[in-house]
């Protein structure tokens, strides 16, 4: 994977797909949500965009364009009993009345998982990310994610399996966390093997190391710190 080619990815997913606000001329994007210990938090990454390069069909069709959605979804998940679940997703649809000059927001999870079985997040391993509280803007060209928010919620999931949990209040302890989480990843076999995979693919080592410092929670798949 190429640098700029990551750039693009870790853009969708540090908001993990997602929730740009760019600049004057971009808008804000909704975020997923997820519920966890029983609260509910907004999402930064997106765990079905994976999910539906596998089943491309089952993606929900945009019948309307919704500036502060481009990828046509909301999905929320929830944690139960050590696994994570898809909860439900809506799009925006006709109604049901058939009128297809109005919309609303309907569930289309039927349509995703026909049998009505619990679609565990079984295809995801990494870090998600819910930030929540107040926050403050640092610039005009920042993720939603990457504001200063009061709080951070970081939790580890192997194969839809619900891991380490990590809360992290202030955004200065954030900013601590990423940069000891990125220390601790340069020591990892994962971190060799991903440096050697981008220089053969003509990668500088400056790009790189750019990459990771930026992207750090796009790269390590688990809290690598206490």
């Amino acid at each position: 994977m190429s640098f700029f080619y990551f750039i693009l990815i870790a853009g969708t997913m540090l908001a993990a797909t997602l929730l740009l606000s760019l600049n004057v001329y971009a808008t804000s994007q909704r975020p997923n949500r997820i519920y966890f210990d029983g609260k509910k938090y907004d999402l930064c990454t997106d765990p079905m965009e994976e999910y539906f390069k596998t089943y491309p069909n089952g993606k929900p069709k945009i019948y309307f364009r919704d500036t502060s959605l481009y990828r046509g979804y909301l999905a929320t998940f929830e944690t139960d009993g050590g696994s994570l679940f898809v909860k439900d997703i809506e799009a925006n649809k006709p109604r049901v009345s058939g009128d297809d000059s109005t919309a609303e927001w309907q569930s289309v999870l039927a349509d995703i998982v026909p049998s009505n079985e619990r679609l565990k997040v079984d295809w995801v391993t990494g870090l998600l990310v819910a930030p929540f509280g107040n926050y403050r803007q640092l610039d005009y060209t920042e993720y939603d994610c990457e504001l200063a928010y009061e709080n951070y919620l970081v939790i580890e999931v192997k194969d839809g399996q619900v891991g380490r949990s990590k809360r992290l209040v202030g955004f200065e302890n954030w900013m601590e966390f990423q940069q000891k989480q990125s220390d601790a990843f340069r020591k990892t076999k994962e971190f060799k093997d991903l440096v050697k995979k981008w220089r053969s693919e003509g990668d500088t080592d400056e790009s790189i190391n750019s990459a990771i410092k930026y992207s750090i929670l796009a790269h390590s798949k688990k809290i690598l710190v206490d």
